[in-house]
């Protein structure tokens, strides 16, 4: 690697993963976590233990004051715990004068959300943003000593009324819109109404060193194949006027790249350093190539010795997103190192309602599953919060896109200048926060409150009301196109933003040539699956289909053993108002006729995946007019009939599947009726694909009943037809006959897909008379003797997982799956064919 000076800048992308070690120059840190306890406040109640980081919630369960809210009807039960203020306290002690000699700071990462903090009886801060974190100089009230810290969180919901009593009008359209906390908290039609308080992340006491560095990040001034520049930016804070020394090591080689000097002045003082990287290796997304990032350190010594080393690692990519009008409209896609990518994704939302108790760890799952699932790009809903790092350095290092939302969402929002002041806060310290990350590729300012605002009846709320509708979408403006792009062009100018997704809404012509758009035609217009084959638009980025979780996850919520659907502990963990209703009517669509709980929970997963593969196999055949897909939802925040691909406890539903093998990097769509058979494919390899294309025609008894084989070639980056042919074969009978299609490459690898002539519940099945047998490594292989459908791999051990399930078989083929944590003595195996006899 040949590293050069350059002072030239042109600024096209920031790429950074952070990690920052500092070291000599340290602070001192005490961690307040331990000693918590809480009551409800201006009580004289008993104090009670609490956790922290933790929640209202999770403290009072954990004492026993409240039943589990993710169980049964409880969720209904807890409004109570909204219209509480609580308060929280502990003490700690400074045995060290390192905390009273210095600049001393209390640090609250964050603090859910209207909160006063006492320490030692004196008011020292006034919360009123969870988004946000908070510092406090509190060097003139700490004690040698024990020291006393409490926090009183006032009820979200009471500080809503206060906020909304402000304006002579109701905001339309939600309550959560007053104040800066996730807007699910609230409710949503797949969330519980949970409107927590606490302290929902770590508090740190910190001493504040008098040399230290702020902010540092790198951006990318040119990037190509032979050669990048990049600018490494940060802020030194300095006691005094000095000289400085500043050198960048690539950490794997121990390579100086750079070696200089830089004048600082006493306060704060911005550095900029530029280096070229010659022959660089690129960041790719998941699927287009390698996630490479260079290791770097900055180290700087001040004329005192004093040395701060700040660890990073740095991801070369370019991302733009492209616009373009044309003669449909606009084109909307993402390209990333010059090279068109046809985005594949999901859109998550926070994996749990009492947001303090998720880990890392799970945060990390969601970027593992989209990796598993070919995916490269994930879309960070508006509604909820903005991830961790942990979650930021995972995509990253699996090569997934994050689509950022800020977090706005489903509602107006207010304008006053305090608010936006508190706005302007947040999104600086979270554009600071994610903006080096390699897998960041946009921002985009709310979700679904443009279309609200014009499409769904929110004029009228205010219409008759003198200068309403004028001063909120004055408002509006300020806040989405004034306000947050201004933010962006100061920290993060590199970046693509979009104000409001989608740029048109489902019922309106324009979205389908325009921008990206939510197409809600199928779930709330009740519209048939096969409209996803008409309706495309240029870039998909919400549509869904509701499904049962897993049978293990059900029980875990409805345990009142009545019949689906009277059992009010299932309507309590169903949100959407016709949630089961419109369920019901899809799996009638499609041939489903369910006489109980367990028939409804495999249909309504094998109905989800059907229009979830129509939808996916559409958009992706339709490129270039389409580019991207990104169906609504990957995970749940708790246990509950969603749109989910994988439900709380992680456990995949066969949509989950159907979605991995939808976006395999080649896939293969069939169309066959009385009068021809197509075979559509496309391709995200970089390079053309060899191989074998069959198409058979069967019964259900498994006689192959016609076929077609033809040597094929699948070109790279492009969909097209690779097979018409007219059918000569007549079918005498659409409910015992189905056709099966599939590509194999010249290295052995297998693409396959099969079509219906009948809806799939109006087959005329047989037993498939399914084997399974297990070898030495747990690996199950299953045999059948005549075809099966969504084969259903099931236990009743908590821990049972498999890597693949609800899948097709053929009689001839062996299906090898691997089990984890079960036994063949509990597995259960079941088709279509066992719930459709009854």
């Amino acid at each position: 690697m040949e590293i050069k000076w350059n002072k030239t800048l042109v600024i096209i992308i920031v790429l950074l993963l952070l990690n920052v070690r500092e070291s000599i120059a340290q602070e001192g840190v005490m961690l307040l976590t331990s000693g918590w306890k809480f009551r409800k406040a201006n009580t004289i109640e008993k104090w009670l233990p609490a956790t922290v980081p933790g929640n209202i919630y999770s403290d009072l369960l954990a004492n026993k004051l409240i039943p589990d809210p993710y169980v049964g009807c409880n969720n209904t039960k807890l409004k109570w715990v909204d219209e509480c203020d609580w308060e929280y306290q502990t003490q700690f002690t400074i045995n060290s004068d390192m905390f009273l000699r210095s600049e001393t700071e209390l640090e609250f990462k964050g603090l859910d959300t209207y909160a006063k903090v006492y320490l030692n009886d004196s008011l020292i801060l006034t919360a009123d943003n969870m988004f946000r974190s908070w510092k406090v100089n509190c060097s003139n009230y700490l004690k040698n000593g024990g020291n006393y810290l409490k926090i009183i969180f006032k009820s979200a919901q009471k500080q809503v009324e206060e906020q909304a009593a402000k304006l002579p009008y109701r905001l339309p359209s939600g309550d959560w819109a007053y104040i800066r906390k996730p807007a699910y908290n609230f409710g949503w039609d797949w969330a519980p109404t949970l409107k927590t308080c606490g302290i929902w992340k770590k508090i740190y006491l910190r001493t504040k060193p008098d040399f230290y560095i702020e902010n540092f990040y790198f951006k990318i001034a040119e990037l190509d194949e032979s050669k990048a520049e990049v600018e490494a930016n940060f802020e030194v804070n300095s006691p005094k006027k000095q000289q400085v020394s500043i050198e960048i090591l690539e950490n794997n080689s121990r390579t100086s790249i750079i070696e200089q000097k830089a004048d600082v002045q006493k306060g704060k003082t911005q550095i900029q350093t530029k280096f070229k990287i010659s022959n660089p290796k690129l960041w790719w997304p998941n699927g287009m190539g390698s996630q490479y990032q260079y290791s770097l350190s900055c180290r700087v010594m001040n004329r005192d010795g004093k040395l701060i080393v700040i660890d990073k690692s740095l991801g070369l990519r370019k991302i733009e997103i492209v616009t373009k009008p044309d003669s449909i409209g606009s084109s909307f896609y993402l390209k990333v190192n010059n090279k068109p990518m046809f985005s594949k994704g999901a859109n998550i939302v926070p994996p749990n309602s009492l947001i303090s108790a998720v880990r890392d760890n799970e945060w990390i799952a969601l970027a593992e599953n989209a990796q598993r699932c070919n995916m490269n790009m994930l879309r960070v809903w508006g509604g909820g919060i903005y991830p961790p790092d942990a979650f930021y350095e995972a995509c990253s290092k699996k090569g997934i896109l994050v689509w950022q939302d800020f977090m706005f969402a489903c509602s107006m929002y207010p304008w006053d200048s305090l608010f936006l002041k508190n706005v302007r806060l947040e999104a600086t310290e979270q554009v600071q926060r994610l903006r080096g990350f390699p897998c960041l590729a946009l921002w985009c300012g709310n979700n679904e409150i443009d279309e609200g605002w014009h499409n769904w009846g929110w004029i009228k709320q205010v219409d008759t009301i003198p200068n309403a509708t004028r001063s909120i979408w004055s408002g509006y403006n300020r806040l989405f196109n004034e306000l947050l792009p201004s933010i962006l062009k100061n920290y993060d100018p590199e970046k693509f933003y979009w104000p409001s997704s989608p740029q048109f809404g489902w019922g309106r012509k324009e979205s389908m040539k325009s921008g990206d758009s939510h197409y809600w035609g199928v779930w709330w217009g009740l519209e048939p699956f096969s409209v996803f084959k008409t309706k495309i638009p240029r870039f998909m980025s919400e549509y869904g289909f509701q499904g049962f979780p897993d049978a293990r996850t059900v029980l875990s919520f409805s345990k009142d053993g009545k019949a689906f659907p009277d059992s009010l502990e299932l309507l309590s963990h169903q949100k959407h108002p016709v949630g089961y209703q419109t369920i019901a009517k899809y799996m009638q669509y499609t041939g489903f006729y369910p006489k109980t709980l367990e028939d409804t929970i495999y249909f309504s997963q094998v109905v989800q995946a059907i229009g979830y593969r129509t939808a996916i196999e559409s958009h992706r055949i339709s490129m270039p007019h389409c580019m991207g897909t990104l169906y609504w939802q990957m995970n749940d925040c708790w246990p509950v009939v969603s749109w989910s691909g994988i439900d709380f406890y992680g456990r995949w539903k066969a949509v989950q599947y159907t979605i991995r093998d939808a976006y395999r990097p080649i896939l293969i769509s069939l169309n066959i009726n009385n009068e021809e058979i197509a075979v559509n494919t496309v391709s995200d390899n970089q390079t053309p694909t060899d191989g074998e294309l069959k198409v058979l025609v069967y019964n259900t008894n498994g006689d192959i009943l016609k076929r077609w084989i033809n040597p094929a070639i699948i070109k790279p980056n492009v969909s097209e037809q690779i097979l018409k042919v007219v059918n000569e074969f007549n079918i005498a009978d659409s409910s015992n006959t189905f056709a099966y299609a599939e590509f194999e490459s010249k290295d052995g690898e297998q693409f396959n897909t099969y079509s219906f002539y009948c809806k799939q519940g109006n087959l005329r099945l047989i037993d498939p008379e399914i084997k399974v047998k297990v070898d030495n490594e747990n690996n199950l292989i299953i045999t059948c003797n005549h075809p099966a459908f969504y084969v259903q791999l099931s236990s009743t051990l908590p821990s049972f997982n498999v890597d693949n399930n609800y899948f097709n078989m053929l009689p001839g083929k062996e299906y090898r799956v691997k089990m984890f944590g079960g036994d063949i003595k509990d597995l259960v195996i079941k088709s279509m064919w066992n719930y459709s006899k009854k």
